[in-house]
């Protein structure tokens, strides 16, 4: 959807005598497990990802930002989660 928008407002800059960029770049931030488990059809559609790790940090392994400590972010359960 985001690349239909996109070039419809291409063609639209284009019939305004405007230029839009050929190289923007579409990109997606991954923060849920869901996302982790789609991540090869993620990457077939955007140039880029992000990792939201603190968003997937607490839905990986049940804390929130209040009670995690930064040590907790190399528990080999989530390493695991991460590496790709």
């Amino acid at each position: 959807a985001v690349k239909g928008i996109m070039k419809s407002v291409r063609h639209e800059l284009w019939l305004d005598g405007r230029k839009a960029g050929d190289d923007i770049r579409i990109g997606a931030v991954i923060e849920t497990g869901n996302g982790l488990q789609n991540l090869e059809s993620i990457l077939q559609e955007v140039d880029f990802i992000s990792m939201g790790t603190n968003d997937l940090f607490q839905q990986t392994m049940g804390k929130s930002r209040e009670t995690s400590r930064e040590q907790e972010y190399l528990d080999p359960v989530f390493l695991r989660k991460v590496e790709y």
